[in-house]
């Protein structure tokens, strides 16, 4: 009954320290947009709140007797009662410009700083008052197994059970409820704890010494840097959805279960021998190779889990005995919380993409245990490893240079071409090399730097900010700009007054434009999402534009004229807000005689443009008037979200998807699809639109499905 106490206890703090992680972005989302960076930026959060909080268990414990250290538990658990439910602060909104990383780590502070530190010390501390609880089981490392069983659980559940049927509001009450619940279980817990001295000296017997604290470090802080690089690299470079945020951290969690509930052993050498296997692929992908999505997607992910495996089984194993258990979660979460700090924090001033990513895969590599087992004929090519070497060594060099648009030869046609082939070269000689791990993860450690360094062809800038990796290519006589893998407006130098892609005059967007401004008046015009500014080409001498954009970065690049001159060329009166739209307009009680919405920060979805009170507050900037939506997606299937959502919001909504004809692309159209809303029941502009039935359930800013809008035709 005791152990059956403590697990379900374990179980059920974990569960709720981790659910509450997507509760609180959520909420955080409508002022931040659908940004990976938000998701990665709570993780360093909530990472620092938990290595406080073990510092907490450890300094408590180590310094007080257990009928004394209860007293004290008692208060720092029962004190974040006064922050419950969980809710945003009314008077914090995001700052107008600039990174806003210290901006939500403020705002986290003061939403779920108090609650989620109280939980953060129980995993520790549970384990501790196990070993020396009324029971002959002494090993309490199996709590943290199912601790991290809880985390999972809670992790799933959210998007499959929680966020489809259950509102913000409801979900914050719920988790302040299970709080209480987990608050009487601790109680019983403490009950069951013998009285104990406290653990000082206890941990100099052991014997630990600082090299042993460090590998503890190490083998947490790189796990953590590729659970963030490998979100970030999914989200912005491979497909940006809110679900795959949630899936690594899920495998990660899996890890911990597998290694702390001791079945690591028989798993680690295998996983160990899948990694080493699956890295080449994975390092081939970052060339671009044309390989179907799902399978990069599914390569990625698993090379990420077998590294955190085979890394979280060493740190198993390097474990102390119960009486240093508090210390070792210390070094532990300090580690991780070292790794994701420089992920959030130092990496974006370092590099301009995601450079952190294949750096941890290339240390994960030279941190694998030897591999003994023999490869039959792969290991008659020892002798020549100096041949190998060299031409893996002419392989790269000449990759890294085709990557950098550097002349090889005139009989080269294509360098992107040659550096995938010269890729797949190296790959297949790096594989040879399976049967010496050090030197086989020297060399994949160079294939993933040439990886990296190797851009698409034509690339001419990069940069990267909080909301993600922007780029801009030149091909032939054409501009276009990319964030993540995601087209945000291209511009031709021989039509260059011409609208390209989504805004092309013979689109949704762009007829909409022309019709409404047949009658000569002056036309206002609001536009949330600048990509490179396309929609200022349409404007005439007496219309005013505002642009509303949340990402500097993008405003910068669009101002670049050696790509773009949309904005520099431009006959209307063009002004250009930054911040979220939906937060600026309300700011400025701006009115517009049109509002177009295209605010896709790579494929994320910013859920708080799509909801009730967003579509009510654009009728109010239009009076009712048309507001046209951009909600052409890889992922998901929006349509019937609007449709809903607009009903509930006393508007109308028309469907256009938009197929180019041939003379249209010739000139720069795209296909897309576009959602036109109005408080009128009869379309108020000319064009293919089709009303959309009002079926399904509306967003609102209190309740969204994501799951429910996926479009597995896609």
């Amino acid at each position: 009954m005791t152990r059956l106490v403590f697990l379900v206890a374990a179980f059920l703090g974990s569960a709720l320290l981790f659910v509450v992680q997507p509760i609180v972005v959520r909420m955080l989302l409508p002022g931040l947009g659908g940004s990976p960076a938000v998701w990665n930026t709570a993780m360093v959060f909530f990472q620092l709140l938990l290595l406080a909080g073990y510092l907490y268990a450890h300094g408590s414990l180590r310094w007080l007797r257990i009928s004394h250290h209860r007293y004290l538990h008692a208060l720092v658990m029962l004190l974040p009662l006064v922050a419950l439910p969980i809710a945003l602060p009314a008077e914090w909104a995001p700052p107008d410009s600039g990174d806003p990383t210290i901006w939500t780590i403020g705002v986290l502070a003061v939403m779920v700083g108090a609650p989620y530190f109280a939980l953060a010390t129980a995993s520790p501390t549970l384990q501790h008052w196990f070993a020396h609880a009324r029971t002959d089981n002494t090993d309490p490392y199996a709590l943290y197994a199912a601790g991290n069983a809880g985390s999972v659980i809670a992790l799933l559940s959210y998007p499959l059970l929680l966020e489809p049927m259950v509102g913000l509001r409801q979900q914050a009450a719920g988790w302040a409820l299970a709080y209480g619940v987990f608050l009487l279980l601790l109680a019983f817990c403490s009950a069951l704890t013998r009285n104990a001295p406290p653990a000082r000296g206890e941990a100099a017997k052991t014997g630990i010494r600082w090299p042993q604290r460090w590998k503890w470090m190490a083998f947490a802080a790189i796990p953590s840097v590729l659970l963030l690089g490998s979100t970030r690299h999914i989200g912005d470079e491979i497909a940006s959805f809110p679900l795959l945020w949630i899936v690594p951290l899920t495998l990660y969690l899996a890890t911990f279960i597998i290694t702390f509930g001791n079945f690591g052993a028989r798993i680690a050498p295998v996983a160990a021998r899948v990694a080493r296997l699956l890295v080449i692929p994975a390092a081939l992908s970052l060339f671009r190779m044309p390989v179907p999505l799902p399978l990069v997607v599914i390569v990625h992910l698993a090379l990420f889990t077998s590294l955190a495996l085979v890394l979280h089984q060493r740190l198993y194993e390097a474990r102390p005995q119960a009486a240093s258990l508090t210390e070792f979660y210390v070094y532990l979460s300090l580690g991780g919380a070292l790794g994701g700090m420089f992920v959030v924090l130092v990496a974006p001033f370092l590099f301009d993409a995601i450079y952190e990513y294949p750096l941890a895969i290339a240390i994960a590599l030279l941190a694998l245990p030897a591999d003994t087992q023999s490869r039959g004929l792969l290991a008659h090519l020892r002798a020549w490893p100096v041949a190998i070497y060299a031409t893996i060594g002419v392989c790269l060099v000449l990759a890294a240079l085709a990557g950098w648009q550097v002349a090889i030869s005139d009989f080269i046609e294509s360098n992107a071409q040659l550096a995938r082939l010269l890729a797949g070269v190296a790959g297949l000689l790096a594989f040879i090399m399976l049967e010496r791990p050090r030197h086989y993860a020297l060399v994949i450690s160079l294939l993933l730097l040439a990886g990296v360094v190797v851009r698409p062809e034509g690339t001419v800038l990069q940069d990267r900010s909080f909301f993600g990796v922007l780029r801009i290519q030149q091909i032939d006589s054409e501009s276009t700009m990319f964030h993540g893998t995601t087209i945000h407006g291209s511009q031709r130098e021989e039509i260059p007054r011409i609208a390209q892609g989504y805004y092309h005059p013979d689109g949704p967007a762009g007829s909409a434009i022309i019709e409404l401004q047949a009658d000569g008046s002056p036309l206002s015009i609001g536009i949330v999402g600048l990509g490179v500014g396309a929609m200022a080409a349409a404007g005439r001498p007496v219309d005013d534009i505002v642009f509303y954009e949340i990402d500097p970065a993008v405003l910068e690049a669009a101002r670049e004229r050696r790509f773009f001159t949309y904005l520099a060329d431009a006959r209307a009166s063009v002004k250009t807000v930054i911040g979220d739209g939906r937060l600026s307009l309300q700011r400025s009680s701006a009115q517009h005689d049109v509002l177009f919405i295209d605010a896709f920060s790579s494929d994320a979805i910013p859920v708080h443009l799509l909801t009730r009170e967003a579509f009510e507050l654009y009728r109010g900037v239009t009076g009712g008037g048309p507001v046209l939506m951009h909600i052409s997606n890889r992922h998901l299937n929006l349509a019937p979200v609007v449709g809903a959502t607009a009903r509930a919001a006393g508007l109308h909504a028309w469907l256009w998807e938009y197929d180019p004809d041939n003379e249209a692309l010739a000139t720069g159209s795209r296909a897309s699809r576009w959602v036109m809303l109005s408080a009128g029941e009869q379309a108020p502009l000319e064009g293919w639109w089709e009303e959309i039935p009002a079926q399904g359930t509306a967003w609102t800013d209190d309740f969204s499905n994501l799951l429910g809008a996926i479009d597995l035709r896609q």
